[in-house]
């Protein structure tokens, strides 16, 4: 911001032109680099080098003498020790400004304790590897205090109460949502069963199959489709498939029967997606598989085990099932009708018109025909669905 603030100033000078911003860059960094911090009473050259930077002002008279050179063992003592000066100065400023901000801090800071049964909020941050860094990955749940021994507290997640956790005092929050602190005998016996029936679903899942699943607390259209890696009890390994189109590989809305999937690899290096490796890309080592962890709390399967067409289509069967999961779940949350067959008829229907307005060519009319011939077949599959409910 201080840089174009300065670029700004200089440029709306008389003499200087705005396109010609670039030329003052050098400028503006030398006089930044030659100005002393408040708080080290230094220069960042100065820190740099040993050093200020030399001015024309500081170079002799043509007509006068030269100053001596010193030995080259006196040169490298004096601007050795200078480089201690910055460093023991860029130290001081270093504690001072670290004890003001812990004072700050602390001034405003209090302590926070739970007891036993209450509801809190628990951030969790998965490990990841080399190939799938777990910095963003955070993941947020409701919990109940099951112990406390002093900073740690152990606890048990709502939805699954077979799955336990142990966090420290400062990965807690305090929940103010009223309903779910006071269960009712019927909400508690209903929040059983829905979790006996979720480690149910998620025992289903086996490695080297696939499975449908939402990420919790997203939207219920976003079904994400993956090959199970690795399970254990209460976590799953697993590498995510993605539509071969490039129009649609990042499209998690996509309607299940229309989407033909492949393994997602990305360039470690780019992090651009390739949809089609080759034998010589994979030989290269740049591309690693899109892979993902999950606790058994942090998702909702939707289809837990099924096997994959060798197209990467997924079987009608199982469409039906997903379908059928997605306008039950439409009754308490309408964002999953966005990914039933309805709305891509709708849209593939409206492409079509304006294409054959557009164009009389025998190919764009073949099209047409393939494109409501696969219309008619998803209209048979949901109005079948329709019927068996």
């Amino acid at each position: 911001r201080q840089v174009g603030e300065m670029l700004r100033c200089m440029t709306n000078t008389k003499t200087a032109e705005k396109q010609d911003w670039f030329k003052y860059i050098k400028y503006v960094e030398f006089a930044m680099r030659s100005s002393p911090i408040s708080g080290t009473h230094i220069t960042p050259f100065e820190a740099a080098r040993g050093r200020l930077p030399r001015l024309v002002i500081d170079n002799p008279l043509l007509d006068s003498e030269l100053p001596e050179s010193l030995p080259m063992e006196e040169h490298v003592a004096e601007v050795k020790k200078l480089m201690d000066t910055a460093e023991r100065e860029l130290f001081r400023a270093k504690e001072k400004y670290r004890k003001d901000n812990t004072e700050r801090e602390n001034a405003v800071r209090r302590d926070e304790h739970f007891v036993v049964g209450e509801k809190v909020l628990f951030y969790n941050r998965l490990v990841g590897d080399e190939q799938d860094p777990s910095k963003l990955k955070l993941r947020t749940a409701l919990y109940e205090v099951k112990e406390v021994k002093g900073d740690i507290y152990t606890l048990t997640l709502c939805e699954s109460p077979d799955v336990e956790r142990r966090a420290h005092v400062g990965q807690l929050i305090r929940y103010r949502g009223g309903e779910a602190q006071d269960f009712d005998a019927s909400t508690e016996e209903s929040r059983v069963l829905d979790a006996a029936a979720a480690k149910q679903v998620f025992e289903k899942m086996g490695e080297g199959r696939f499975a449908v699943f939402i990420i919790k607390g997203e939207s219920p259209s976003n079904l994400r489709v993956a090959e199970v890696l690795k399970k254990e009890e209460d976590s799953v390994r697993i590498w995510y498939y993605v539509d071969r189109t490039v129009k649609n590989y990042d499209n998690a809305e996509l309607t299940p029967g229309l989407r033909r999937l492949v393994p997602e690899w990305y360039d470690k290096g780019t992090g651009q997606v390739n949809l089609r490796p080759t034998s010589r890309d994979l030989n290269r080592g740049n591309l690693v598989k899109r892979m993902d962890s999950f606790a058994k709390g942090d998702i909702e399967i939707v289809l837990a085990n099924f096997a994959m067409h060798s197209d990467g289509k997924i079987p009608d069967v199982q469409v039906e099932k997903i379908e059928k999961w997605l306008r039950r779940r439409s009754v308490s949350d309408e964002r999953a009708l966005r990914a039933l067959p309805g709305k891509a008829v709708r849209r593939s229907s409206t492409s079509r018109s304006g294409s054959t307005s557009r164009s009389g060519s025998r190919a764009a009319r073949s099209r047409s025909r393939a494109s409501e011939s696969e219309s008619l077949f998803e209209s048979a599959i949901r109005l079948r669905s329709a019927s068996e409910n």
